[in-house]
């Protein structure tokens, strides 16, 4: 996280904040008080927080990647904030997909025993995964491959779980068969 200052001997500069729990907590709370998902999916005014929100998801991502329910808001988020047309998502694709593909191949099935959750999720990951590559195929041309490369090593790899081998077929499904 940063914060901008500036001071007599350097003018504008940015300055690093450690990313703290407290400051996780009070921006979780912000987001619950306003129309989340109206705004996420249309105001472009909230293009400067586009990295704060990635940051944000990020730390939910590794503090609770157990609780389907917090990465199913997680997700419902990102999906929103794809929806945005307004803002360059292309220039944060990398971020989206290191979030989305740590999802889709975690390796256990979460907290709870529903294994419905758990497919609902990795289900709704590769719908993500789809729409980022139609917002991003401009900026990014070959991310349908990497992805789908990511996807078949996943597959290959002897020490990969079967939830994450089902993410992975999920994943390959919905990028299409044009894909491999």
């Amino acid at each position: 996280t940063f914060i901008y200052k500036s001071s007599p001997y350097f003018p504008l500069q940015w300055f690093p904040l450690p990313f703290s729990p407290f400051f996780a907590l009070n921006f979780l709370l912000y987001l619950k008080s306003i129309n989340v998902f109206l705004s996420l999916s249309t105001d472009a005014g909230i293009q400067p927080l586009l990295p704060l929100f990635l940051q944000f998801f990020s730390y939910k991502l590794m503090t609770d990647l157990n609780d389907n329910d917090a990465l199913q808001r997680v997700c419902n988020y990102l999906y929103r904030l794809i929806d945005n047309q307004s803002l360059p998502i292309h220039l944060f694709a990398h971020p989206i997909l290191r979030i989305i593909m740590t999802i889709i191949l975690k390796y256990n099935f979460g907290s709870s025993d529903d294994k419905a959750l758990d497919v609902a999720l990795r289900s709704t990951c590769s719908e993500i995964i789809d729409r980022l590559c139609s917002r991003c195929i401009s900026g990014f041309p070959n991310i349908r491959t990497v992805i789908a490369n990511a996807m078949i090593q996943a597959l290959f790899n002897p020490k990969t779980t079967l939830p994450a081998h089902y993410g992975a077929l999920l994943a390959i499904q919905h990028l299409g068969k044009d894909v491999i």
